[in-house]
């Protein structure tokens, strides 16, 4: 964030631990209701205040051909689903699971701070508009596939997504 943001305050993380829900899965208004009760911190005027969850178990929209890793819900919020993310990672012919969440993070990340056309403004047309807020470049940290379990091939083949020079024009562009 540090690499692409304006941030001259800095960043500061802050963490904390709640009771797993224990739900079978999740939908983006059960995880709305949980941060309602669980968010502390929240955007003044002139920062951002992110809430990331760590789901405990799978988003309610996966099918048997698509498993969902992350989703951004709320214009600050996002969810990982660290059930799903663990049974794909970490095993043999497995991405390293660190790796796997990180890239997901990312991604969720990205579309909170208005990436691909969702809030900052592009400077290019990149947007795959059949997929929603997702750049057109396959090779892009913000490329639907990020945000499913096709990423693990990439991954497996030893690329990582980053986030495209489209991307980035954005970014620096709003600041």
């Amino acid at each position: 964030m540090e690499k692409y943001l304006d941030k001259p305050g800095g960043i500061i993380l802050k963490q904390a631990a709640i009771p797993a829900p224990g739900k079978s899965a999740y939908t983006a208004q059960y995880l709305a209701g949980i941060e309602e009760k669980c968010r502390t911190e929240y955007t003044p005027p002139d920062t951002i205040a992110v809430y990331f969850f760590f789901a405990d178990s799978r988003y309610a929209e996966d099918t048997n051909n698509s498993k969902v890793l992350g989703v951004a819900y709320r214009n600050t919020s996002m969810a990982l689903f660290e059930h799903t993310i663990c049974g794909m990672s970490g095993g043999i012919g497995q991405p390293d699971r660190t790796k796997l969440e990180s890239v997901v993070m990312q991604h969720e990340l990205g579309h909170i701070l208005g990436l691909v056309n969702a809030g900052t403004p592009i400077q290019q047309n990149h947007q795959d508009a059949p997929h929603g807020w997702h750049c057109d470049n396959s090779k892009c940290l913000m490329h639907y596939t990020v945000e499913t379990g096709s990423v693990v091939q990439n991954l497996l083949g030893g690329y990582t997504p980053v986030l495209d020079q489209n991307c980035i024009n954005d970014l620096k562009t709003s600041g």
